[in-house]
């Protein structure tokens, strides 16, 4: 199965998860192809995607060990949700994954 951000609902995953991933693809597909492709020839560092992790708590809520998580759960190391991401980021560019 190949990801493609026009078909992909994220509908096995739980609202939270889906929020991430549904939020990522909209960044991506705001930034556009061409300059996706530019920023990586040109090697740009990407400040505004880390600007976005941190303001959406990306990291924080996918990466997060549940023992130190939040009481209602969204915030735990689950690989199903990030092998999710990465699909995201591996289609938009390898630098971001």
């Amino acid at each position: 199965m190949l990801f493609n951000p026009r078909t992909e609902t994220f509908s096995r995953l739980d609202p939270r998860s889906r929020e991430i991933m549904e939020q990522t693809v909209a960044f991506f597909e705001a930034k556009g192809k061409a300059r996706l492709k530019a920023d990586y020839h040109e090697r740009v560092w990407y400040d505004d995607f880390l600007s976005f992790v941190k303001t959406k708590g990306v990291f924080a809520t996918l990466l997060t060990p549940a023992q130190y998580g939040n009481s209602d759960g969204d915030k735990r190391w689950d690989t199903h949700r990030i092998c999710a991401f990465n699909e995201i980021l591996g289609f938009y560019g390898l630098a971001y994954w």
